[in-house]
């Protein structure tokens, strides 16, 4: 067995209350506000060789680190196999996974965190999955207490191959 990147992945700005976008110096970032839950997606199929661990990354710097404290993210993962009896157009997604980190020491210094997808919806090599990532801005201040922009520079998958 070995760990492996999930490759294929497709995704964007999603939900009620999507993520914003910019684009800095020529390079984009997915933009997450620290007064309003917003959310990102990514969507694809696990490979034959998937046997489970999923683990979320998320790379991010911070538009001020003036007030210090952490960001919090949840990340919920729904799967979907050929032949169930479930509409992949719903929002049937597990239990969130939580992550919090400590916000890097300076404007602009990256920051990459991760958590385990304990609570991944039963997903199976075949599956079609999608990633739900969300800055949990509304929880007043308990997990997330940064009061920046959280600018999101990449996120990624990997799992533990048969």
């Amino acid at each position: 067995m070995a760990t492996a990147v999930l490759t294929g992945l497709r995704g964007g700005p999603a939900g009620a209350s999507p993520c914003g976008v910019q684009a800095v110096n020529g390079v984009s970032s997915f933009t997450f506000d620290p007064d309003t839950v917003q959310e990102f997606r990514l969507w694809g199929q696990l490979p034959a060789n998937f046997a489970g661990d999923l683990v979320a990354y998320i790379a991010y710097t911070m538009d001020d680190v003036s007030g210090g404290g952490n960001v919090n993210f949840e990340v919920a993962v729904m799967a979907v196999s050929e032949g169930d009896a479930a509409d992949v157009d719903t929002d049937s997604f597990d239990t969130i996974n939580d992550l919090v980190d400590a916000i890097p020491g300076g404007a602009g210094y990256l920051g990459v965190a991760s958590v385990a997808l304990t609570n991944a919806d039963n997903a199976a090599a075949g599956d079609w999955v999608q990633f739900r990532f969300q800055r949990d801005a509304d929880d007043g201040g308990t997990d997330d207490s940064a009061t920046g922009l959280c600018e999101v520079r990449n996120f990624w998958i990997t799992y533990t191959t048969t």
